[in-house]
């Protein structure tokens, strides 16, 4: 704030030049390391064969085809567990409903979760997507909103997807058991 710097052209202008100084004063004017762990390899045959080779980077590629969290549809293809999740989001009917004097919010009732299961995954009867949307409880995609332990089935008991149960936690969409926060 010492000078003023007019328009977005002058603010870009003193940016530049001051990212420009302060690399310099910062980072080029201290000496180059001295750890040869940091030097820049060379592809000399002369090379000291005493010294570990690097190991070989695994592609990106390969990480992606082979997700930690799978979800089977009932296709039979395995798909990530935050694909049905956000399809289900953007599909099911959800609502605030009212049970007893208690609003619960973003849920939906297990009948809707079926019907939704029929439709967009092109499972042709009903006991198969029932089948399937308890495979998501199982795999804790979907919760009763009490967790009172109620199986989803073609009924009017409310359910919620995991990314709406769990909001006090970060990362909404990582299923959180024992194992993961152990390790």
């Amino acid at each position: 704030h010492e000078a003023y710097v007019g328009g977005l052209q002058n603010t870009l202008a003193f940016l530049q030049t001051w990212t420009k100084d302060r690399y310099e004063q910062q980072i080029a004017a201290r000496p180059d390391s001295s750890d040869a762990r940091l030097e820049v390899p060379s592809n000399s045959s002369s090379s000291n064969h005493n010294q570990q080779q690097p190991r070989k980077r695994q592609s990106l590629s390969s990480f992606v085809r082979k997700p930690l969290y799978n979800i089977t549809l009932p296709d039979g293809t395995d798909v990530m567990t935050v694909t049905v999740m956000e399809r289900l989001k953007s599909e099911l009917p959800l609502e605030t409903r009212r049970y007893h004097l208690t609003d619960y919010k973003r849920c939906c009732r297990g009948r809707d979760i079926v019907e939704t299961i029929q439709r967009i995954y092109s499972v042709p009867h009903e006991e198969e997507a029932t089948k399937f949307a308890q495979y998501l409880q199982y795999r804790k995609v979907i919760h009763h909103v009490c967790d009172d332990g109620h199986l989803v089935e073609k009924n009017d008991k409310f359910f919620r997807l995991q990314c709406h149960h769990t909001p006090s936690i970060l990362n909404t969409y990582c299923i959180w058991t024992e194992k993961n926060v152990t390790s």
